[in-house]
Parts: structure tokens; C-alpha cells; sequence
């Protein structure tokens, strides 16, 4: 069973625009999560 963050988090990525166009690398999440140093 997933928990329920985990599916928000993942329905979120899936309905991203860029995501869905491709062209994303393994900075992709880093960013969406505010994670990333600017």
C-alpha cells in the first residue's frame, strides 16, 4: 500500500507539463521540491 503523501506527491509529478513533455533530468524532483540551492 503507498501512503497517501507518496500518491499525492506522485499525481502531482505525473500532471506536471514539463514532466510530461520529457526532457527532465535527475535535478527534476531536487527543483520540485524546493530542494535544489539556487
Amino acid at each position: 500500500m503507498v501512503s497517501k503523501p507518496i500518491s499525492i506527491l506522485q499525481t502531482r509529478i505525473m500532471n506536471d507539463e514539463h514532466f510530461q513533455h520529457g526532457g527532465t533530468n535527475i535535478h527534476y524532483l531536487e527543483k520540485k521540491l524546493g530542494l535544489q540551492e539556487k
